[in-house]
């Protein structure tokens, strides 16, 4: 094979390459053929019939999406107390404000959750993003050992300009906490 042929291989596939580059482009910012909905660029054809909505169409501009966990019962390292802690993570920059309640809940002898303690937590801003550590961002109550069944409950409410949002979660059911961990020593 001569360096001629190698050469213009070369030249003709950057050629390709950028016919594609510049139809994508055109494709782009002109919204092509697949925009779907009369212009209004709330969402994009996927084939026949069906739409996607975009992301920015369900997510309002300027609001802070936030998630509360409720982490998994335990006692203290004594054995004395039984621990229900939650965390929280916001989007950047952090909500104006965030406030999030843990609950210790046992279950009483009719099967019914009873609250046993509970504590409210306020943040705002950037403690409240994955810039803080996870243990900044936890929260705990406590309780003295009992047996029984326990679960930690967490919700929380977000507030960015102005807009308002919910959460809630529930850990898993731990029974006897502090009793299983003295099985183990």
């Amino acid at each position: 094979m001569s360096p001629g042929v190698e050469i213009g291989g070369t030249i003709r596939n950057v050629w390709f390459a950028f016919l594609i580059v510049l139809f994508a482009v055109l494709v782009t910012r002109t919204g092509g053929a697949t925009q779907a909905g009369g212009g209004n660029n709330t969402s994009r054809s996927i084939g026949s019939g069906g739409s996607v909505p975009k992301l920015s169409a369900l997510i309002p501009k300027g609001s802070v999406y936030c998630t509360v966990l409720a982490n998994a019962i335990r006692s203290d390292s004594a054995g004395k107390q039984v621990l229900a802690s939650g965390r929280f993570r916001c989007d950047r920059p952090g909500p104006d404000s965030l406030t999030m309640t843990v609950s210790l809940q046992k279950r009483d002898a009719n099967g019914q959750w009873a609250t046993v303690a509970t504590q409210r937590f306020t943040e705002a801003g950037t403690a409240t993003t994955r810039d803080a550590d996870d243990a900044s961002r936890t929260r705990q109550v406590t309780a003295g050992c009992a047996p029984g069944a326990y679960r930690a409950v967490v919700s929380g409410t977000s507030v960015s300009q102005k807009k308002s949002r919910t959460y809630t979660m529930t850990s898993p059911t731990a029974n006897d906490p502090c009793t299983r961990l003295k099985s183990r020593r």
